[in-house]
């Protein structure tokens, strides 16, 4: 659900988050598995006042490139046609900016009897449902809950996460960098490597 809170409230209801925001540690797709909270709004759509809403978007080759992107596209699809149709509680149409998501952020685990599942990086089959069929030495591959919508706002600073060194083209992130000094003018953009909390 994605609030609005001005004057008197509205609340828009969005029908999925993320795939890779999977609630708690899931699978998503065949062997790509993620741990996350669900599909929290602040990974996929927030607003950036009252009448402009930034929603993350995949763009086709990527989503041509990974099953998870894949899904991404289409849930996310759904997600801004809703918006498309949805208004403002002064019932103008709202302005939703597609923002990239970052590259698909993937690592491979070895699932173990002896994991620690308090890390992040250590996976049991316990944690599938048995009709899954996965066994203790079967390898998944985990994906990061990634995105630049779980970005902070804070006096004059919008701080986001970077992930470049985690393979996003540096062209793509400054063209993030460029709606977000678009969209918050006068902030300035920062971004810091948060990958340890995306995993």
């Amino acid at each position: 659900q994605l609030h609005a809170h001005l004057g008197t409230s509205k609340v828009i209801w969005l029908p999925r988050g993320l795939a890779h925001d999977t609630l708690h540690r899931a699978t998503i797709t065949g062997p790509y598995v993620g741990w996350g909270t669900g599909g929290h709004t602040d990974e996929f759509v927030r607003f950036a006042d009252p009448r402009t809403v930034l929603l993350a978007w995949v763009d086709e080759a990527q989503a041509a490139r990974h099953p998870v992107a894949r899904i991404n596209l289409q849930r996310m699809q759904a997600n801004f046609d809703v918006l498309s149709a949805s208004t403002d509680t002064d019932g103008r149409p709202l302005q939703v900016i597609k923002v990239p998501l970052p590259r698909t952020i993937e690592r491979r685990i070895v699932l173990s009897a002896d994991a620690d599942t308090s890390h992040s990086d250590q996976w049991s089959a316990a944690t599938f449902p048995a009709r899954e069929g996965r066994r203790e030495g079967d390898t998944v591959i985990q994906v990061a809950t990634s995105s630049y919508l779980n970005h902070v706002l804070a006096n004059d600073l919008v701080l986001l996460p970077d992930y470049v060194a985690h393979g996003t083209p540096v062209a793509q992130q400054e063209k993030v960098r460029a709606l977000y000094e678009r969209v918050f003018p006068g902030r300035k953009v920062q971004f810091v490597d948060a990958i340890g909390a995306n995993w």
